[in-house]
């Protein structure tokens, strides 16, 4: 989908803890489950907000997968129209989080 790999999609959204944890001054190289727990101890909003971003992520990835499998010109506008809201989504969540984390956390070597 629009050039990316199941493997840049999985890498991508895999890192998106270990860039709170780092924005947050944890350590980022723990596993997944760790960074859950850590980002949850330290400020349970920010991990809400990463959960989120997350979970829009996802359903942006499926959503273009849904539109790149379609070959049925009857529904492929239904599916297109739900690929721009899930990106709208994704968006508006990635901004929340940035901010967020702008907000309440100094940039880290700024």
């Amino acid at each position: 989908m629009f050039g990316m790999t199941q493997e840049d999609y999985q890498r991508t959204y895999d890192h998106i803890l270990r860039v709170v944890a780092y924005r947050m001054g944890l350590d980022s190289e723990l596993t997944e489950r760790e960074l859950q727990h850590q980002i949850m101890e330290k400020d349970p909003m920010a991990y809400r907000l990463a959960e989120l971003y997350r979970n829009a992520y996802q359903s942006w990835w499926g959503a273009g997968k849904a539109v790149d499998g379609c070959q049925d010109e009857s529904i492929i506008s239904g599916l297109r129209e739900a690929l721009m809201q899930t990106i709208r989504e994704r968006d508006e969540y990635r901004k929340s989080i940035e901010s967020y984390l702008a907000a309440k956390y100094q940039k880290i070597g700024g």
